[in-house]
């Protein structure tokens, strides 16, 4: 509990608060027996007793105006230089604090917020515990936070790259193979309509027509020279006509 003594050292330096005593200030409640504080010299001094619980409740009562006020300065000045908001500081007081912090401070922290809840602060245990690592979260952590999401980021567009790469090249390779086959595929067309036409040739050369050609063939040899088919194509010819007038 160092730094929140610290802290609360601090924000005590500056506030002056009359001497206060527990049942003085109208309070029975039993925690707060043999508890005291008064000022000398500028220092605000606080006397506690009892159990880790009893403690915290007579720190959490006594000093709760000075602990909203030194809430309201780290939360102000961590927000502002760490780019987070305060949850962000009590989510870390319970996931990474206080699964390490032994009973016996389990318990006077939360005396302490109880205390200040009495006094009419708003604050729960999870601000207590925040404000007490506050130096540590916001001077260490935050930016070893900071370094590793920038090098995980960094990760993360190096390994995006190589898969829009790999990407790429795939494509460019299967484009390739449909391309190259499409070719293929016109080349042997070419090359079969040759060899028709080759075969063809050397069968008309032969005296063998193809079937197609045959009833052609067999219609024009019905046909004289000065004769046409019927019904008329659309063409005179002067050995048609010349002597029919």
């Amino acid at each position: 509990m160092p730094n929140l003594m610290r802290h609360l050292a601090l924000a005590t330096a500056l506030v002056t608060i009359p001497a206060l005593a527990a049942h003085a200030a109208g309070n029975q409640d039993p925690r707060l027996a043999g508890s005291y504080t008064f000022q000398q010299n500028g220092w605000t001094y606080v006397h506690l007793q009892g159990s880790p619980s009893q403690i915290g409740f007579q720190h959490g009562y006594i000093l709760g105006p000075q602990i909203a006020d030194a809430l309201h300065v780290f939360q102000v000045e961590d927000e502002h230089d760490t780019k987070r908001d305060w949850q962000f500081f009590r989510d870390a007081a319970k996931t990474m604090f206080w699964p390490h912090i032994d009973s016996e401070y389990r318990a006077e922290l939360e005396g302490i917020a109880a205390g200040a809840q009495a006094r009419g602060i708003k604050v729960d245990v999870w601000d207590i515990v925040a404000l007490n690592g506050t130096m540590e979260l916001a001077e260490y952590y935050v930016p070893w936070l900071d370094k590793q999401t920038h090098a995980l980021a960094a990760k993360l567009d190096d390994a995006g790259d190589k898969l829009a790469q790999a990407a790429i090249e795939q494509l460019y390779t299967d484009t390739r193979k449909v391309l190259d086959k499409a070719k293929l595929g016109k080349v042997d067309a070419i090359i079969g309509q040759k060899r028709k036409l080759d075969i063809e040739v050397q069968d008309l050369a032969a005296g063998r027509f193809p079937e197609e050609l045959i009833g052609r063939l067999w219609n024009a040899s019905m046909i004289g020279d000065d004769e046409e088919y019927w019904p008329f194509q659309g063409e005179y010819w002067a050995d048609e006509y010349e002597g029919f007038r």
